[in-house]
């Protein structure tokens, strides 16, 4: 949202049309052009994608990863990216240790929005799962009755917003390769419904699931779109917040805002993927 007009993506042009220029229909344009173009991407996307082939067991035992070596460049890149990402958050980290720590953590109003924060990512998690959810077993459906063309399109209207779909997609595979290997099975035995998500498809999915599940409640609790458009001050979350603070120049506040945000964001990552996801070797 601090971008000026060089550098201004269709996403912060909707808002300006929406919030200073009060121009809905600019902003209908726009919208319908990003969608456009994420359409695009996800086509091309799902297009050269080819769905790998492979074992899927319901072992409860460990298993013991390929050894593999890593290439100087790789290490390389690993290294330029860290540095390229951890440098600011360490410059913020250093910015909110020196700002009024005690004061922002006082105040009722960073409480308030951490709880409409977690509030919006744990229900933006759940619908999220229970939407992925009924979209993926419909796209096995179709592809396990040769229909690949019309499981395609149903992974793609849930790909495009997010335009490259790495979790829909591998989640979509574990679900695809399970009713692959286990549909006779689950007919023979008359296993269906509730019984066969709990001893077939969630022990499959269970880790993909609390992965999912963990990256959409961050990315709602980060996200500053939606509400930075209709919310208020009784309804703030803490990206908002953050921005109000940087509004009025309150640099160091934000700062203190912003950890309390990433030390919420990973608290909650770390809950869901654990909690939901289980151990590694369960």
């Amino acid at each position: 949202l601090g971008g000026g007009p060089r550098s201004t993506t269709l996403e912060v042009a909707i808002y300006q049309s929406l919030r200073f220029d009060f121009d809905p229909a600019r902003a209908a344009v726009l919208a319908l052009l990003q969608l456009g173009l994420c359409a695009l991407v996800a086509i091309l996307t799902l297009k050269f994608q080819k769905m790998p082939d492979v074992e899927i067991g319901l072992s409860a035992g460990p298993t013991r990863a390929p050894v593999t070596t890593t290439s100087p460049l790789s290490l390389c890149l690993i290294l330029i990216a860290a540095v390229f990402v951890g440098m600011p958050i360490l410059a913020m980290l250093i910015d909110a240790l020196a700002g009024p720590v005690q004061a922002v953590l006082n105040s009722d109003y960073l409480w308030r929005a951490a709880i409409y924060s977690v509030f919006i990512a744990l229900t933006a998690s759940v619908l999220s799962l229970l939407a992925g959810w009924l979209m993926l077993r419909s796209s096995s459906a179709m592809a396990n009755l040769g229909q690949e063309r019309k499981a395609r399109l149903i992974e793609l209207s849930g790909s495009i917003v997010y335009a490259l779909p790495p979790l829909v997609i591998g989640t979509g595979m574990a679900m695809r390769q399970s009713n692959r290997r286990y549909q006779r099975l689950c007919e023979s035995l008359s296993l269906q419904g509730w019984q066969r998500f709990r001893l077939v498809d969630w022990p499959l999915l269970r880790r993909p699931a609390g992965l999912a599940a963990a990256l959409v409640a961050a990315l709602a609790m980060g996200d500053l779109g939606v509400i930075a458009l209709f919310g208020s001050s009784e309804t703030a979350t803490l990206p908002l917040l953050i921005y109000q603070q940087l509004g009025a120049y309150q640099l160091p506040q934000a700062a203190v805002t912003a950890v309390v945000l990433l030390i919420l964001c990973l608290l909650l990552f770390w809950a869901l993927e654990r909690g939901l996801g289980g151990k590694v070797n369960a």
